[in-house]
């Protein structure tokens, strides 16, 4: 059933293309105006929330990079060893336990649940650490 149904839809599109012009319109989904607006909107997002995880990512990486690097303080070995840890984590095992930390908080469908738990990451404090220890 669902093979005919999408044997026919393509032939429909083929004969519209081949036509120059579409055979079937979508009545249903929304108009233009409404799509432009979406993806206006979607647009803004996207880059409002990029903006803020890059800047974010940057400061406290290389805050928490400077610390291990140049700062002595005790334990700074075992922290050090600890984001090594993480690093050995595949970040998929932690998605389910995010998304219920997350929802627990209720944060859920917000912008701080896309933008807090990327703000830092263990490879960013390894890379910024490094690049500290390696400036004289």
């Amino acid at each position: 059933m669902q093979l005919e149904a999408g044997a026919a839809a393509f032939v429909q599109d083929l004969a519209g293309c081949l036509a120059g012009r579409r055979v079937v319109a979508f009545a249903l989904g929304p108009g233009e105006r409404a799509q432009r607006a979406a993806r206006e909107r979607n647009g803004a997002d996207s880059i409002f929330v990029s903006v803020t995880i890059t800047v974010g990512r940057v400061v406290f990486n290389s805050m928490a990079g400077y610390a291990l690097a140049r700062l002595r303080f005790r334990g700074r070995s075992a922290v050090f060893g600890a984001v090594v840890a993480v690093l050995a984590v595949p970040s998929v095992v932690l998605l389910i336990p995010k998304f219920l930390v997350l929802n627990q908080f209720g944060m859920y469908d917000t912008y701080a649940a896309m933008i807090i738990p990327l703000l830092a990451d263990a490879s960013g404090v390894f890379i910024m650490k490094q690049f500290f220890e390696s400036v004289p």
